[in-house]
């Protein structure tokens, strides 16, 4: 089964592009993971877009803390943010490095892209059902893209 991936509001889509293969595709139909960035517009009109749909897997969102107004999406979530209340959120970070927590375990990268982007994509990864050992060797230096000066 193929899954539609919409993303909105980030720097770059350069580490989510990691996480996808021939069974996911960015689309704006049929929306199963939204994932949108701190930039984002209409986020109310794109979070409208997931909605459940019979013989499909449920729709998720992923979304920066602060777009989360709990009650109010129908849909499961995924929050990331510099905040402990976030599902996703660094707990270290030095200028090569960050250490990102996540509600399956603690995740060790190289920085690469933006703080906001790499959190999404791992938001991205846990919608998709990978595990933490997956993701980063998939968000890992030399595994597909170059690296944003």
């Amino acid at each position: 089964m193929t899954t539609n991936v919409q993303a909105a509001g980030l720097e770059t889509i350069q580490p989510l592009t990691l996480l996808l293969n021939e069974h996911h595709r960015f689309s704006h139909l049929e929306v199963d993971l939204l994932v949108l960035g701190p930039r984002a517009r209409n986020r109310g009109l794109l979070l409208r877009q997931l909605r459940y749909r019979r013989g499909r897997r449920a729709p998720y969102a992923i979304l920066p803390l602060e777009f989360c107004v709990p009650g109010l999406l129908k849909v499961p979530y995924i929050t990331y943010g510099c905040s402990p209340s976030a599902h996703i959120y660094p707990v270290e970070r030095t200028e090569r490095s960050i250490k990102i927590r996540t509600p399956l375990g603690d995740l060790d990268l190289e920085r690469r892209w933006p703080l906001e982007d790499m959190l999404a994509a791992v938001g991205l990864g846990l919608a998709m059902r990978l595990t933490p050992e997956a993701l980063m060797k998939l968000l890992e230096p030399g595994h597909g893209l170059p690296q944003v000066a």
